[in-house]
């Protein structure tokens, strides 16, 4: 059993979540990560260990054929990685800019995702609230979370 408490861990594994298909050196993951090299290296050899990760020369990748691995995707994508795909989603979405997303706890599943999107009453352009809704419906099935939408006047925080 792969823990996921560990903040490099799942930065790791979101990472390559997201980019299954990705092949990394040592030093390139570093980099991206942001991390301490040494770090990287015991926490890749850890998870090469359990069969999640492949090596070869010190070039990482994810090990899609490893038994748990869907398991493993859908708890990442469906926790910590919801904030990434709710703004791949929502980037495509003309004259929607400075989304939050605002998460309490990411492994609680029960807990709602709350999504705030600034609409200027003012402007003369302004994204599709109509778009906006229906990229949310096909979010909320597969995330299989609560995702609580609100359109609110730019500059405004989330309400209490």
């Amino acid at each position: 059993m792969i823990s996921l408490r560990s903040k490099l861990t799942q930065r790791l594994l979101l990472f390559f979540f997201l980019n299954p298909f990705e092949r990394r050196h040592l030093n390139e993951l570093a980099n991206i990560l942001e991390v301490n090299i040494q770090n990287l290296q015991k926490k890749l050899k850890e998870l090469e260990k359990a069969g999640l990760f492949k090596s070869k020369n010190n070039y990482y990748s994810i090990n899609c054929d490893w038994p748990l691995y869907c398991e493993y995707r859908d708890i990442i994508r469906k926790t910590i990685g919801a904030p990434v795909l709710i703004r791949e989603a929502l980037q495509h979405v003309r004259y929607l800019r400075d989304i939050r997303v605002d998460i309490k706890d990411y492994f609680d599943v029960t807990e709602e995702i709350r999504v705030q999107i600034p609409i200027d009453p003012e402007a003369y352009y302004r994204p599709s609230e109509k778009e906006i809704r229906r990229i949310f419906g096909r979010l909320r099935k597969d995330l299989g979370r609560k995702i609580c939408l609100e359109f609110c006047v730019p500059g405004t925080g989330f309400a209490g």
